[in-house]
């Protein structure tokens, strides 16, 4: 069962307080309020999770207590069961074509843009130093340990884990460490199958390793 701290309640409390004024005065905005309030601090699926029962039963309440019901479902009838049946409909294709659209190339890239457009608003890459006609650049400023790496083509953040530290933004520098070794043994096998006419398909490896943090860093710190 998840329990929430005095302050957590406190703010929980007062936004469904200052949006039930609101939707008492106006008749609507219990959802903007809550949400706007409670999203940043809780996350917006715990936000939802609080707003589905008052908003149901406000909306339910709000709709018995007048006196025109009837007449609005009279009126409006075709119009709720046509977007019930949308909604039903759409989402139960979403559900069910969503892994094999990602499986299409063209659908994944577009679906990957979509998400990296909106990944962009929360972790911001600076745009006020070029990439580097060769090599690589990197640049701290991302919290406390992110760094932002630029290569000619190329540009991400790596980080170091919250239990270090940081921010969880990006790989650590172990990992980035770890994938050059195995992309480039993957890139080497491939490219020596080719030329030796061998049908390789797929290379997986795997790579791991100790690791001290207080030890690696005495070489830096002795100026080795």
């Amino acid at each position: 069962m998840t329990t929430f701290p005095v302050e957590t309640l406190a703010l929980v409390l007062g936004a469904f307080l200052l949006g039930g004024f609101a939707k008492g005065v106006i008749g609507m905005g219990l959802p903007v309020v809550v949400l706007a309030m409670l999203a940043a601090p809780l996350g917006v699926p715990t936000a939802l999770s609080l707003l589905v029962l008052p908003a149901v039963l406000t909306n339910t309440w709000q709709a018995l207590d007048g006196t025109a019901l009837r007449e609005i479902l009279r009126r409006l009838w075709p119009f709720y069961l046509a977007a019930s049946i949308g909604v039903l409909s759409g989402g139960l294709i979403l559900a069910g074509a969503a892994e094999h659209l990602l499986l299409d190339r063209q659908s994944a890239e577009f679906a990957a843009g979509m998400i990296a457009a909106w990944a962009k608003r929360y972790l911001p890459l600076r745009d006020d130093w070029p990439m580097p006609e060769e090599g690589v650049v990197v640049r701290s400023g991302h919290g406390k340990f992110g760094t932002e790496v630029h290569t000619p083509a190329h540009r991400f953040v790596a980080d170091e884990p919250r239990s270090y530290g940081g921010d969880d933004s990006g790989p650590t520098p172990y990992d980035l460490l770890l994938a050059a070794l195995g992309t480039c043994t993957a890139m080497t096998m491939r490219l020596y199958a080719d030329r030796m006419g061998w049908p390789l398909e797929v290379t997986t490896i795997r790579l791991s390793h100790e690791r001290d943090h207080e030890e690696d860093c005495e070489h830096a710190l002795d100026g080795e």
